[in-house]
């Protein structure tokens, strides 16, 4: 899991370092790589906002039983 987000991390980085480079000649194939990065970073967001939400009745469950015990 960790080696799939660093892998998806450093491509992003990847496409932002060729859209630099192709901005400054071909400036249609800048924005194409640029927008290319800037959607997986969304994609990536979206994926690990609903991991969070996915694991947060969980959490909360947890937080419970913690309250619940703190009063013994």
């Amino acid at each position: 899991m960790i080696t799939l987000v660093v892998t998806i991390i450093l491509f992003i980085l990847f496409l932002r370092v060729l859209a630099f480079v192709f901005a400054a000649g071909l400036k249609i194939l800048g924005w194409i790589l640029g927008a290319a990065g800037f959607l997986i970073s969304i994609a990536v967001a979206i994926y690990f906002i609903g991991f969070f939400f996915d694991a947060l009745p969980i959490l909360c469950l947890i937080g419970v039983f913690l309250i619940a015990n703190r009063g013994r």
